[in-house]
């Protein structure tokens, strides 16, 4: 029975490099079956496609920024900022959660 160990990226760098012997074990081991995520099929294997091209953003990671100078009422400001570094970033998911909820029309 092995034994999982959690350790930092500092943790693992400092890991002297794997002997050959280890290095022979690894590409010589077999899968390990796992019910929660079982083998896909090659016909399940042909659906997959490059994630730029099913990313709504086009092939961008992510959405363009454009500066934009906007009143919040202080109270609001203020609570977001208390929350921590990232307000702005937040305010913008809120902001993209309800755009992205009203229908076509416009409509909430």
């Amino acid at each position: 029975m092995s034994t999982i160990v959690t350790m930092s990226l500092d943790e693992i760098n400092k890991l002297p490099p794997l002997t050959e012997e280890e290095l022979r074990e690894l590409e010589e081991a077999e899968p390990v079956p796992d019910e929660d995520c079982p083998a896909l099929t090659p016909e399940q294997l042909a659906q997959f496609r490059p994630w730029h091209e099913v990313c709504p953003h086009r092939g961008r990671t992510r959405p363009e920024k454009t500066a934009v100078s906007i009143r919040i009422d202080s109270d609001v400001l203020e609570w977001y900022k208390s929350q921590g570094p990232g307000y702005q970033t937040r305010i913008n998911e809120v902001l993209r959660a309800a755009a992205f909820r009203e229908g076509a029309d416009g409509q909430a």
